[in-house]
């Protein structure tokens, strides 16, 4: 996001000192609650785990870890900090992922959806590795119309409009940054699964969203 400029609603999610020392932090704590609530245990699945800025977390629900990315760099530095044998790394796309049918007990995947340009594969990948009374748990950015409107009408057009700047639709189609925006994830996850929990952060000024689903599969 660091080639281009972007001045839409949720801009802000992204601010490099706001989301670091404020709003990572409430996202973190609101998956912890809901993998608490949940009573996740067994088997868990960080899908699109990046360094593993949620390792630590998992591993105080999880007996057993997997921690999935694309990017090796990052799996390299989670193998060499918790050289346990309870985190297992997997180099692997959400796409294409190399788990066996109901082999996972939970899946969580922050930040990772609305990169992925064939999501209804992803999300069927996720349903199959996840046993029968499995969730999921997901964030992804989040735009409310209150802030879509106050953004419209308040903030001044010379910045909206600058050089550079994207607005919303392209922002989410941008091959630099999203494929998908939290519409289309909402409608495809939950034509999959069964929402049970669902929190935005910040409350009022939402700019992302953590859902916790259950598997909708048939026995």
């Amino acid at each position: 996001m660091a080639a281009f400029i972007f001045r839409g609603p949720v801009a802000y999610f992204y601010n490099r000192v706001l989301f670091r020392f404020f709003l990572r932090d409430i996202r973190d704590r609101i998956i912890t609650g809901m993998l608490r609530s949940i009573g996740a245990r067994g088997v868990g699945a960080d899908v699109g785990c990046g360094t593993g800025r949620l390792t630590p977390i998992l591993l105080s629900f999880f007996d057993n870890l997997l921690a999935i990315d694309v990017h090796k760099s990052g799996l390299l530095e989670i193998k060499s900090e918790y050289n346990n044998g309870r985190v297992q790394v997997i180099a692997a796309d959400i796409c294409h992922l190399p788990l066996r049918n109901r082999s996972v007990d939970q899946v969580v995947c922050a930040s990772v959806l609305e990169h992925i340009k064939e999501l209804d594969r992803a999300v069927e990948n996720i349903r199959k590795c996840l046993e029968v009374e499995g969730k999921l748990v997901i964030g992804y950015p989040y735009e409310t119309t209150l802030i879509r409107t106050l953004w419209r009408f308040f903030v001044p057009k010379s910045i909206v409009r600058e050089p550079g700047a994207l607005s919303n639709e392209e922002f989410f189609k941008s091959p630099m940054t999203h494929k998908q925006s939290y519409l289309s994830i909402m409608s495809l996850v939950m034509r999959k699964f069964n929402l049970l929990h669902r929190k935005k952060i910040p409350p009022l000024l939402s700019a992302y969203v953590i859902d916790c689903y259950k598997s909708l599969r048939e026995e």
